[in-house]
Formats: C-alpha cells, structure tokens, sequence
C-alpha cells in the first residue's frame, strides 16, 4: 500500500489487500472505514477525508479525486449480483465489477 506524505490511517480502519490501494497525499482515513479492493483497486487522491465507518467494495475499480470528503456511513461499491436467472438465489449469482470515479 503506497501512504503519501501527511496522510494518516486510522488503526481501527479495515484495510484489505493494502497492495491494491494507493492513497494520497494529506488524506484522512478515519476509525471503521473498510478498503476492500478485492479483484480490483482503489485510489485516492491528495486532500482526501474519508469519514468514520465509510465502506469501499472495489471489484471494478474506484478512484477517488482530489479534495473529496466522502461522510460517515456511507458506501461505495464498484460491483453487484447479476440477477439473471429467477430460480437461483441471488447469492449464486455472478458478481460483476464495474468501476466508479
């Protein structure tokens, strides 16, 4: 995982697969925030808050810009279940990723 100058991750954050997560430089990563990057990345860019208990599933990709203060409970996924067949539950599904910026 690349930190950037004067960036601070809170050590009660969640942090998955740190070697697909770049963050910025002057970002705040606040305590329950969860990075979970699974097959794809996350990037965040310089200036950045992430508040507390914020949720990032990132199967497809997310990127996050500069100067982004993202609230408190809030979540971003970059993936969902397809719901193609009625007979299956949707837990047996595909998970398809697809990015958000």
């Amino acid at each position: 995982m690349h930190i950037g100058r004067n960036s601070f991750v809170s050590p009660q954050a969640i942090i998955e697969q740190p070697e697909n997560i770049y963050i910025g430089n002057n970002v705040q990563i606040k305590p329950g925030v969860v990075l979970r990057p699974e097959t794809g990345f996350i990037h965040i860019g310089d200036n950045v808050v992430i508040n507390h208990y914020t949720v990032i599933h990132a199967k497809g990709g997310v990127e996050i810009g500069e100067w982004v203060v993202i609230g408190p409970h809030c979540g971003i996924f970059a993936q969902n279940h397809s719901f193609d067949s009625f007979d299956l539950p949707i837990t047996r599904q595909p998970n398809q990723g697809i990015g958000v910026t």
